[in-house]
C-alpha cells in the first residue's frame, strides 16, 4: 500500500492537465510505439488523430489516453474482456451508462466515454498512478486503501501503462516499488512531480 506520506491527491492538481494546455493537448512528441506488434500500429496510426481530438475535448493529455489505450485493447475496437470490458477504452456497460455514452460498441462514444473517466479521476486524484489505478480498480479501492490498491492485477496494470507512456525510458515499475516502503522527502516530490506531469518521448 502506497504510504500515507504519499496520499495528498489535492495539492497535486494541476493547470497542465487542464483542457487547452499545450503541454496537454495535440500529437507533438507521441512516440512512434514501434515495440507493438504491426496490427496494433496499423489501428493505432488509423485512430490516433480521433484519440487525440477526443483527448483534447475532454481535457486530458493524448500521450496518457493513447497508452491507456494500448494497454486496455491494443487499438481493437471490438475487444472484450471477460468480464465485459468493451471497445477501445474497456468500458463496463455499467460504467457507459453513467457516462453517457448510448453504444459502447460505438468507437467515437467508446473513446468520449473512456476520456472522459480518466478526466474524472485525474481530477479526482491529481496523479497519473492514482488516476489509472481508480480507472482499473474503481475509485472507491484507490480511496479505500489510501493509494494504488495492493492488488496485482491493478499494479501491474499501472505499470504497464506508465512504461508503455514513457516507452521504456524511465523505470515505471520503480514508481510502485518505492511506494511500498517509506520514502525520502526528495524521494516523494521526484514521484509526485512525475505523476502529474504529462509526459511524452522525446522525438529520435
Amino acid at each position: 500500500m502506497v504510504e500515507d506520506a504519499l496520499w495528498s491527491p489535492s495539492p497535486f492538481r494541476t493547470s497542465a492537465l487542464a483542457p487547452g494546455s499545450d503541454r496537454a493537448c495535440g500529437l507533438a512528441g507521441i512516440s512512434q510505439q514501434n515495440g507493438h506488434s504491426r496490427i496494433v500500429r496499423i489501428r493505432r496510426a488509423r485512430l490516433l488523430p480521433i484519440v487525440a481530438s477526443t483527448a483534447c475535448a475532454e481535457g486530458v493529455p493524448v500521450a496518457l489516453l493513447d497508452a491507456l489505450i494500448i494497454q486496455e485493447s491494443r487499438y481493437n475496437s471490438a475487444a472484450v474482456s471477460h468480464r465485459g470490458a468493451i471497445g477501445l477504452t474497456q468500458l463496463m456497460p455499467g460504467t457507459a451508462t453513467a457516462l453517457g455514452v448510448v453504444n459502447p460498441w460505438n468507437a467515437l462514444q467508446n473513446l468520449k466515454g473512456g476520456a472522459r473517466y480518466l478526466k474524472q479521476q485525474l481530477d479526482a486524484f491529481g496523479r497519473y498512478d492514482l488516476a489509472l489505478a481508480a480507472y482499473n480498480a474503481g475509485p472507491g479501492q484507490v480511496r479505500r486503501h489510501k493509494g494504488v490498491p495492493p492488488f496485482r492485477e491493478t499494479r501491474d496494470y499501472v505499470g504497464s501503462v506508465l512504461g508503455i507512456l514513457l516507452e521504456g525510458r524511465a523505470p515505471a515499475a520503480l514508481i510502485l516499488a518505492e511506494a511500498k516502503r517509506p520514502a525520502t522527502k526528495a524521494k516523494q516530490a521526484e514521484l509526485m512531480s512525475f505523476s502529474v506531469r504529462p509526459v511524452t518521448s522525446t522525438p529520435q
